[in-house]
C-alpha cells in the first residue's frame, strides 16, 4: 500500500498547534496553586475552574464539526488558536477572579476545537495513516511535558507564573497565523 504524501506545512502545523494544544490542557493545573493565591479561590474555585475549562472543550467538541460543515475547518481550526491567545492572554493581565473563569472557559473552547479538527484534518490529510496519527499524539505530550517545567522555572528564576500563559498565549498567535496559511483539506 503506497503512503499518501502529506503537505509539509499541515503536517507540520497540526504537529506546531497538537504541542500548543498539550501546553494549553496542562497549564491551568501548573499555575493553578498560583491562580489559588492571587485570586483567592480556595480548592472548590480551583476545581470550578478546571471544570469550567472541561466544559468549554466539551461543547466545542460536540459544535465544532458542526461548524466546520459551514465555514470550513481551516476557520473553525483559526478560531480554536484564537481562543487559546485570547484565553491565556487575558489570564496574563486581570486581577478579577471572575474574568479568570470566563477567559479559562474560552480557552477550553479552543482545546476542545484544537482536540477534534487536528484529528479530523490529519486522518483525512494522511488517509488515516497510524504513524502520522502517533506522531501528531506524541506532539501532544512534548507540549504537554514542556509547561510544567515551564512554569517552574519561571518560579525558580522568580519571574511571575503570568509570563507562562502570556508565552502560551503569542505560541497561540503564532499559530493563528500558520493556519492562515495552511492548506487544510475540505
Amino acid at each position: 500500500m503506497e503512503k499518501k504524501k502529506v503537505d509539509p506545512l499541515l503536517l507540520w502545523g497540526n504537529f506546531y498547534a497538537y504541542a500548543i494544544t498539550g501546553m494549553a490542557v496542562l497549564i491551568t493545573g501548573a499555575i493553578m496553586p498560583y491562580l489559588i493565591e492571587e485570586f483567592n479561590l480556595g480548592y472548590g474555585g480551583g476545581g470550578l475552574l478546571l471544570a469550567l475549562q472541561a466544559v468549554g472543550n466539551l461543547g466545542a467538541s460536540l459544535i465544532g464539526g458542526i461548524i466546520s460543515d459551514y465555514t470550513g475547518r481551516k476557520a473553525v481550526m483559526a478560531f480554536g488558536a484564537l481562543c487559546f491567545f485570547v484565553g491565556f492572554g487575558g489570564v496574563f493581565f486581570i486581577t478579577s477572579s471572575t474574568l479568570l473563569f470566563v477567559l479559562l472557559f474560552i480557552a477550553g473552547i479552543g482545546w476542545g476545537i484544537m482536540n477534534s479538527m487536528l484529528n479530523s484534518v490529519m486522518t483525512d490529510a494522511t488517509g488515516g495513516r497510524s504513524d502520522i496519527m502517533n506522531l501528531l499524539h506524541m506532539f501532544f505530550a512534548i507540549g504537554a511535558f514542556i509547561t510544567p517545567m515551564m512554569v517552574g522555572v519561571t518560579g525558580r528564576l522568580n519571574i511571575s507564573w503570568r509570563y507562562s500563559v502570556l508565552t502560551l498565549s503569542i505560541l497561540s498567535a503564532i499559530l493563528f497565523v500558520v493556519f492562515l496559511f495552511m492548506k487544510v483539506p475540505s
